[in-house]
């Protein structure tokens, strides 16, 4: 096949190739548009991710029997039609008419006091928990592959830096974390909600894994005041910023040794 026909896959095929279903013929077509599209690639790791969190969601309800009510229910022969509606009501007398009229208009006199005396925005929720959410979905997916937990490992360490900054547009570095019982694995390029993300994957020891996520963003955004920390189960996710970089640290630690490593990658990071 020649590179024009390769230099372009429809997002039927990828989904074809994600889930087993596409024809042999062109699995390696696709393969070879996935190792030159860096966004395509990233993609393809978002439908796995929402592959993954669909079966572990909903995969258990298929093993479970149908309840009774519901066998009861197909098992019945199929009910005569309903009767006919009854015939429509005369119209409201008038003094009901201006009674709606009024729960109309205070409905919307309350609305524009409420619009007016709230924050511009509505209710006002940490910044660092948006970034938080993404970095632990992030986390939980990709820290417990065992084969390929992540894209570029580190013996490309250079190259995956570099392929970071230039996608995140904002200078990236991979913080020494040995002396905190940290060794960088690698990393990945993301889909983050507003754009590219990134996230690097440390090893610890036994099986505890750590990983940065990372998303740049702009003068706009909301800004975070210090550390934040979000617990999900034994997880915890501190995120905090830096200029042009938004920051969560997630592993199952205890916040003081994750505010430990926090301090110890700001101060690579700034340098």
């Amino acid at each position: 096949m020649t590179g024009t026909e390769a230099s372009w896959v429809p997002e039927v095929e990828l989904h074809g190739y994600l889930d087993g279903e596409l024809g042999a013929s062109r699995i390696p077509a696709v393969e070879r548009f996935l190792e030159r599209d860096d966004e395509a690639r990233a993609r393809l790791e978002h439908y796995r991710w929402q592959s993954n969190m669909i079966c572990r969601l909903y995969g258990p309800l298929l093993n479970r029997p149908m309840p009774d009510v519901l066998i009861t229910e197909v098992a019945q022969p199929a009910r005569p039609s309903a009767p006919p509606p009854p015939p429509a009501q005369p119209s409201a007398p008038p003094m009901a008419i201006v009674a709606v009229l009024g729960l109309v208009a205070l409905g919307l006199g309350g609305g524009w006091l409420l619009d007016h005396a709230l924050p511009r925005g509505g209710v006002e929720h940490p910044a660092g928990a948006s970034y938080a959410g993404e970095a632990l979905q992030a986390h939980q997916l990709y820290t417990v592959e065992e084969f390929r937990p992540v894209d570029v490992g580190v013996a490309d360490a250079d190259y995956l830096l570099l392929w970071l900054s230039r996608r995140l547009g904002v200078r990236i570095a991979a913080p020494d974390l040995r002396p905190e019982g940290f060794t960088l694995m690698g990393g990945r390029l993301l889909p983050g909600a507003s754009g590219p993300a990134g996230q690097l994957m440390y090893q610890g020891v036994g099986s505890t894994r750590l990983t940065l996520y990372l998303r740049p963003i702009g003068e706009q955004a909301p800004s975070i005041d210090g550390f934040e920390l979000v617990r999900e189960r034994d997880l915890g996710a501190l995120s905090w910023q830096l200029p042009g970089l938004a920051l969560s640290l997630v592993a199952e630690l205890p916040e003081g040794k994750l505010r430990s490593l926090a301090t110890r990658i700001g101060q690579a990071l700034r340098h």
